[in-house]
């Protein structure tokens, strides 16, 4: 499967990045595998924020902690998404648990697909948005062909 097959379920206001399983150290490995214990690949849900309404977050009976904001629904559809279509290709899509604790940071997940990097005060920071960023996460069992992450420098 290539990554192209999966960048065009993203809205445009979405990035996908890509990892291989290989890319984490042996513990990130072990915790991602808690939830997937054959994957390959993870694959970054980013959601640029564009205004500061996204992050409120309201009731909602239907979520699983009773809560969500706009940000997080948006990024989640784009990864359910993802799942649906790793599922109708033969593979496994798991949508790692938010809010709440799932034993992974996204952020530090996020940094090995090239879609940003950790800044000074521990935000995630893309090199286009900021810090205006929403992420989910993506496993699979499949092997997904992608070019490797380019790093752009977001902080000096």
């Amino acid at each position: 499967m290539r990554h192209d097959d999966l960048a065009t379920l993203a809205a445009e206001c979405c990035r996908l990045g890509f990892a291989s399983i290989d890319r984490y150290g042996a513990e990130e490995r072990e915790a991602l595998r808690a939830f997937l214990p054959d994957v390959r690949t993870v694959i970054v849900v980013a959601h640029h924020v564009t205004h500061s309404l996204e992050w409120v977050w309201f009731a909602s009976p239907a979520e699983p902690l009773g809560e969500t904001c706009p940000a997080d629904l948006h990024a989640r559809l784009t990864a359910e998404r993802i799942c649906h279509r790793l599922d109708v290709e033969g593979h496994a899509g798991v949508l790692l648990p938010y809010p709440g604790a799932c034993g992974v940071m996204f952020k530090t997940l996020a940094t090995r697909t090239g879609l940003g990097q950790l800044g000074d005060s521990f935000l995630f920071m893309n090199a286009d948005w900021g810090p205006w960023i929403h992420l989910r996460v993506v496993l699979t069992d499949a092997h997904v062909e992608f070019e490797p992450p380019v790093v752009r420098e977001v902080c000096n």
